[in-house]
């Protein structure tokens, strides 16, 4: 099963996201993760890259934003990306 995750979502983000995705890929050995976010900023906190991809996005979506204008116009924004990709059938669940 794949996840496909918003490493740019919530507070602390991408280090709390990270270390949430890390806690359970050494729990759950079946799944895989898909990281949507600013590269540069997710892969450091990587210690391997076992059971875990990741999609560079050049946008997030602030917690200030007005949800349905930021889904509109931030198409390359780390949360849309992510939804996306369970609609389209690349990925099983959707986390952030």
């Amino acid at each position: 099963m794949k996840i496909a995750v918003d490493a740019m979502g919530g507070d602390f983000a991408p280090q709390a996201v990270i270390e949430g995705v890390l806690q359970a890929r050494s729990e759950f050995k079946d799944l895989d993760f898909i990281l949507y976010g600013d590269e540069a900023q997710i892969k450091p906190l990587l210690p391997d890259m076992a059971q875990l991809s990741i999609v560079h996005t050049t946008e997030k979506i602030a917690g200030d934003d007005e949800p349905v204008r930021a889904i509109r116009r931030k198409k390359q924004a780390s949360m849309v990306l992510a939804a996306q990709a369970v609609k389209a059938g690349e990925a099983t669940r959707y986390s952030h």
